[in-house]
């Protein structure tokens, strides 16, 4: 603006009316970073609106390219020129040939959030710009009272600040605007949508129950036979501290297979971070629930036995696997040795570093392998057996079963999981049994007349026999001693 004898006067021409406020190149960049890379689609929704686009023709782009990821069809050139074809918009936005320019000179695609603001901003310009002349115009033909055309554009004006919602308000929501309805249990009792802890010493059985937990969610049924799985749900299970082959022999004793469980394993290299782009664009695309096994591996935290330390790192990261879409993120974490020797397992000793941890939990469940009434030989069978006891010791806004107990050998090799156990014993008859009777009776059956006289499989009976302390000595059975 100039001002000439005091007055203001455009820099316009006065014959030439100045263009409405809009940014082509940043309109073309988030169509253009939307075509490489759809996950873009997302950060441009969250801002933008079509009207909010200027030209018509990016406007119809852009309500095709939504009308795509709704139906969850991939957005490449070939598939949203189909789509605008189909819509009778593609030759009034330039022919294939402009959507393909769409991606010439494209900036980084990280910026879509940026380039979605100045669109924005442009696009409430020209909504005041467009109210402050209707009101002009009323003024202008004082066709009606003057306080009436106030009250009008009060009320406009107010509708277009209200229209605009700042960064803030963004992050920082009313009541009205939170999510209504009660917590999501993916499985019933057991497992909220959010942030789970598993808490067991070493070799307490923290991956086997993990596994079953896996096992439920990717085949869907009952957990353990008992606890409802709502809905079929992918797993990403990551295990740094597991070969390949050992960690593949324990999904196959579970049966878990098919392409709704996917795991990494230190035979992959060292763990990733939980802010690899690899592993977040997985989670954007699967949203699974993803097994940390052992949460502790993946802090970036120098000091682990820091549990300050320790839980500030991997509350962030966690979170964040929450916000790119993982329905769950369950922690396998341990206890300390100390706090294990407790027979009533709590909060407090059930996580190290509880204090922090167990503040960021949804659920804390421990596990401790059952001591039955306190003999040493029963405490032995119990780690032999993988026989535990089970006690949600945190459960935030939903009812948790009593304890339980589970154990792994032999339901395992005879329902392909763990069992719920019943009484003050388990109350299946077992396989390992039925093998070793045949053997007492006869030392010398072969493994066919094994299989023949007991209904096992034969490529199961060594299996079973041995951890009954049975070998074969050539063609003789022997007894020895379990270490």
């Amino acid at each position: 603006m100039t001002r000439v004898n005091g007055n203001a006067k455009s820099s316009w021409p006065l014959d030439i009316e100045p263009p409405l406020p809009h940014h082509v190149e940043a309109e073309r960049s988030i169509l253009g970073a939307i075509l490489l890379d759809n996950h873009a689609l997302n950060a441009a929704i969250e801002k933008l609106k079509p009207m909010d686009f200027f030209h018509d023709d990016h406007r119809r782009i852009y309500q095709q390219m939504i009308a795509l990821g709704k139906a969850q069809q991939p957005i490449d050139l070939v598939t949203l020129t189909e789509q605008l074809q189909r819509s009778g918009a593609l030759e009034s936005v330039g022919g294939a040939a402009y959507v393909a320019q769409l991606m010439d000179g494209m900036p980084r695609i990280t910026n879509v959030e940026h380039y979605a603001r100045i669109v924005k901003e442009k696009a409430f310009l020209r909504g005041l710009i467009h109210a402050t002349s209707a009101i002009q115009q009323q003024a202008l033909e004082a066709a009606e009272d003057a306080d009436l055309i106030l009250d009008r554009a009060e009320k406009a004006l107010s509708d277009i600040k209200a229209g605009r919602t700042t960064e803030w308000q963004k992050k920082f929501h009313t009541v009205d605007e939170l999510p209504k309805g009660e917590p999501i249990m993916l499985i019933d009792d057991v497992l909220p949508e959010g942030v789970t802890f598993v808490g067991a010493t070493t070799g307490h059985g923290k991956t086997w129950f993990a596994l079953s937990l896996s096992k439920a969610l990717t085949q869907g049924g009952k957990l353990l036979g008992v606890f409802n799985v709502a809905e079929i749900v992918p797993v990403l299970y990551l295990v740094p501290e597991m070969n390949g082959r050992t960690f593949r022999r324990r999904c196959e004793r579970f049966g878990i297979e098919g392409q709704h469980f996917r795991c990494m394993t230190i035979s992959d290299g060292v763990p990733c971070d939980l802010s690899d782009r690899v592993l977040q664009a997985a989670v954007r695309e699967l949203k699974p629930v993803i097994v940390l096994d052992t949460a502790i591996r993946f802090s970036t935290g120098e000091n682990e036995n820091s549990a300050s330390e320790v839980s500030q790192n991997l509350a962030k990261a966690i979170f964040g696997l929450i916000h790119l879409g993982a329905r769950a993120v369950i922690c396998l974490h341990h206890r300390s040795k100390d706090s294990a020797r407790s027979d009533v397992m709590t909060v407090e000793n059930c996580l190290r570093g509880s204090g922090d941890l167990a503040a960021i939990a949804d659920a804390v469940w421990g596990l401790q392998h059952d001591r039955g009434g306190g003999s040493a030989a029963y405490l032995k069978e119990s780690r032999r057996l993988v026989r535990l006891n089970v006690r949600c010791v945190k459960a935030r806004d939903f009812r948790p079963p009593e304890d339980f107990r589970i154990q792994l050998d032999p339901y395992i090799d005879q329902v392909q999981d763990m069992a719920v156990l019943t009484g003050e014993s388990p109350t299946l008859e077992t396989d390992a049994e039925r093998v070793c009777q045949v053997i007492e009776a006869d030392t010398r059956a072969s493994l066919r007349q094994i299989e023949k006289r007991s209904g096992i499989r034969k490529d199961r009976v060594k299996r079973l026999a041995s951890g009954r302390g049975w070998v074969q000595n050539g063609h003789v059975w022997e007894k020895r001693a379990i270490t």
